[in-house]
């Protein structure tokens, strides 16, 4: 067995080793190989990552600070009503979305010429090594798309406080791109309430020409009918109101007069027919019977036998009877035509109240309309004059506590990360460099 065979296979158990005089020599000259492969390895890789730093690509990050706050007019003024006044989750992350909106990102691209500039209109690697064709001209969808990969838009922990910024290869374009792209942040913001409080104007000014409209269609309506109605005319309810008080007073007069009458008349028919018409007080009472009878009682003393002068005054007192008796029944009849025509006149005057009552009503109601309607326009008008006071001192609902600047030590690559990253890859590469030795020793290891 030689000595490479001795050193390879491993003793029996329970076998002293013995070494032969020239196995250290050789133990010493696969140490020295092992660390010189090391070494080599190690400090090849350190070269080739220090040679390497100067040519990678820097990634300069400016960003500046903005802090959300509400959108009432009080909390625009007033820092502490800001920060109390609850925004949830969802509220500032559509706050965040809206840097990167398409008018803001159009802006920047305008302003700093993005379609001309190499780091954002470069083409793809195939295409400039010549293994692809050319695509042209980018579209504005993907140079809004490159200018969207290069923000930076991030929430700092759970407050209201957002970085907003831009990354570049030139320290000097992203700070003058995240200036832009805050400023213009903050300009279409106000941009969004300005056209928004411009469109509720408009709103308010067509309902306020609606609701004027509406107004003076229901002031007509009120005047037409109380023309129409006969309610403009105030004197008139008033005349109706005397006429009233007066007819039913002649009215219960006719009517008691009628009955007293009636009553008279039918006593004295009722004497009549008894024969009894002499005692009636309205005979007694009547001169031209008490004449008449004085000429009868002459005329009895004269002779004692009837003559025809006596029955002529009998029959002409007869008459006279009946004709107080007819002028009873026919003046309580006229008293009695007098109540009904006084009757008629008051049915008549209180239907026409009662139409006038209806018409009061009706009248009413649209008054109401009228009213509500000039409530309405004059709440429309001041909410339209508020809007108008407030439309040209739209402010931001941002704050801009910190602004972008021009960074001065880039945010990729790391020096202290990538010296770390080197050293661990030329540790690797060194023992890369014995891995023969280190699997042989791993595998003997493992059999052992």
């Amino acid at each position: 067995m030689d000595d490479l065979t001795s050193r390879r296979i491993p003793p029996p158990f329970g076998q002293t080793v013995r070494f032969l005089p020239g196995d250290l020599p050789r133990r010493e000259a696969s140490t020295s190989d092992v660390v010189r492969r090391f070494l080599a390895g190690f400090f090849l890789v350190l070269c080739v990552a220090a040679v390497a730093w100067p040519f990678l690509p820097r990634r300069y990050e400016a960003a500046g600070s903005v802090v959300l706050r509400p959108t009432d007019r009080e909390g625009q003024s007033d820092s502490a009503l800001s920060l109390r006044q609850p925004l949830d989750d969802n509220a500032v992350q559509s706050e965040m979305d809206l840097v990167s909106a398409t008018s803001v990102l159009d802006a920047v691209i305008a302003r700093h010429a993005i379609a001309d500039d190499p780091e954002f209109a470069r083409p793809p690697l195939l295409a400039r090594l010549g293994w692809a064709p050319d695509p042209g001209a980018p579209t504005q969808g993907q140079l809004r798309e490159a200018v969207r990969r290069h923000l930076i838009v991030a929430r700092d922990r759970r407050s209201y406080t957002v970085r907003v910024g831009f990354w570049s290869a030139d320290p000097a374009k992203a700070e003058a791109i995240a200036q832009t792209l805050v400023s213009t942040y903050l300009s279409d913001q106000v941009d969004r309430k300005r056209r928004a409080a411009d469109a509720l104007f408009q709103w308010l000014e067509l309902r306020v020409g609606l609701i004027r409209a509406r107004q003076q269609a229901s002031a007509q309506a009120v005047e037409d009918y109380m023309a129409r109605s006969g309610l403009v005319d105030r004197g008139d309810q008033i005349s109706l109101d005397a006429q009233l008080v007066t007819l039913s007073q002649e009215a219960a007069l006719a009517r008691a007069r009628a009955i007293e009458l009636t009553t008279r008349a039918g006593t004295l028919a009722a004497l009549q027919a008894a024969n009894g018409l002499d005692g009636a007080p309205e005979v007694l009472a009547s001169t031209t019977i008490q004449a008449l009878k004085q000429s009868l009682s002459n005329a009895l003393g004269r002779t004692v036998v009837m003559s025809p002068e006596q029955r002529a005054i009998t029959e002409q007192i007869a008459a006279e009877s009946n004709r107080i008796v007819r002028s009873a029944s026919a003046e309580a009849e006229n008293w009695s035509r007098r109540e009904a025509a006084l009757q008629g006149q008051i049915r008549a005057i209180r239907a026409t109240l009662t139409e006038r009552q209806r018409a009061t009503m009706v009248l009413e109601r649209l008054q109401q309309e009228a009213a509500s309607d000039r409530t309405a326009l004059a709440d429309a008008l001041t909410r339209m004059k508020g809007q108008t006071a407030s439309g040209g001192a739209q402010r931001t609902d941002v704050e801009v506590v910190a602004h972008p600047e021009t960074p001065r030590e880039p945010a990729f690559p790391s020096l202290p990360l990538y010296a770390l990253g080197s050293l661990l890859a030329a540790g690797l590469a060194g023992a890369a460099m014995n891995g023969r030795r280190l699997f042989a020793r791993a595998r003997r290891f493992l059999e052992f």
